[in-house]
Parts: C-alpha cells; structure tokens; sequence
C-alpha cells in the first residue's frame, strides 16, 4: 500500500506568500489536497516551545510550513501547531504531519 491509499479526505491549504509593511501576512492561491484527517487529543510543543493542546492531526503528501492556513471541511482557517516532515532515503519529502 502507499501513502495515497490512505488520504481520502480533503484540506484547503493557503501556503505563505509574504507580510506586507504592517506585519499582515498574504497567502498564495488556496489548494485543495487528499489528506487524512484525524480528531484526537495530543500535548505538542509550538516553535516557540509552548506546550499546548491539539485537538486534530493532518498527514498530507504536500510540503507545509508553520505560517500556511489549513481550511477543513468545517470551513475554519488555522494555522498549524505543529509540524513534522517524514523523509524517504535519498532525502525527499514523503509527508507532513501536521497538528492542529
């Protein structure tokens, strides 16, 4: 089995673009990606190293950063908690992991 066979929901993902001059962000054009969409309860750290609460965890076979907005099927944009990336051998990305 691959990773595909697995992602059969959807996301929207904005990736970062760039800030304007007051500290607003802008997003290029919303993706509509498979993901796998899980609802469960885990303590993850923050970039800034803050231990908070995520209450959803996405795998998507895409690239994602700590500044993209993930749009799920409830219509909400959130910026994501936490981020993992799993690499293959040479160094490639298989998936992120994504908290919520």
């Amino acid at each position: 089995m691959v990773l595909s066979d697995f992602l059969y929901q959807n996301i929207t993902l904005e990736s970062y673009h760039s800030q304007d001059a007051f500290g607003d962000p802008s997003y290029n054009a919303a993706v509509v990606l498979p993901a796998r969409v899980s609802f469960r309860q885990k303590l993850v750290y923050k970039l800034t190293g803050e231990e908070v609460m995520s209450f959803c965890h996405v795998t998507v076979s895409q690239e994602v950063t700590y500044k993209d907005l993930i749009t799920l099927s409830d219509g909400i944009k959130r910026v994501p908690l936490a981020v993992r990336h799993a690499r293959g051998r040479d160094g490639s990305l298989h998936h992120s992991g994504v908290d919520l």
